[in-house]
């Protein structure tokens, strides 16, 4: 069951303007290029505007070994995020329970919970994103 809720935004992102939207004028402005609230006028894109995260199929998970070391460090995620338009700022990343990574972003209708084989450290991890792939690091807990 989806329900349409409306969410105030005042800024989209895009490198390029895709056509009109109503309430938003494209621009380069203080949040950098994109669509801005026009005015007073307010505007509200509903959940059904949004896209759906990526699917947990489409995530590759690999282990990273130190040279010389039989047990793993790290667990490095990666994802393709489709178009490129989103931006580092844009995917927000949480360790949920040391064994989930959850990745979300205000412009999916829900996130997505990525199931780790290792615990790993509850610290942020490191991520970034290129050509449309997002890119995790995650460092394993000690035992």
């Amino acid at each position: 069951q989806t329900r349409a809720v409306a969410e105030d935004v005042s800024f989209v992102a895009c490198k390029t303007c895709t056509g009109a939207k109503p309430g938003f004028v494209f621009k380069t402005g203080t949040e950098g290029t994109g669509y801005y609230a026009d005015g007073d006028q307010k505007a509200a894109f509903t959940r059904a505007q949004k896209s759906p995260p990526p699917k947990l199929d489409s995530i590759d998970l690999a282990l990273l070994h130190k040279r010389g070391e039989s047990l793993p460090h790290a667990i490095e995620a990666t994802v393709n995020l489709g178009s490129g338009e989103l931006k580092a700022q844009d995917v927000n990343i949480e360790v949920k329970g040391r064994m989930t990574c959850v990745i979300s972003s205000e412009r999916w209708e829900g996130s997505l919970e990525v199931p780790l084989k290792y615990a790993v450290q509850s610290a942020k991890p490191q991520g970034w994103i290129h050509e449309g792939v997002l890119t995790l690091r995650m460092p394993i807990a000690a035992a």
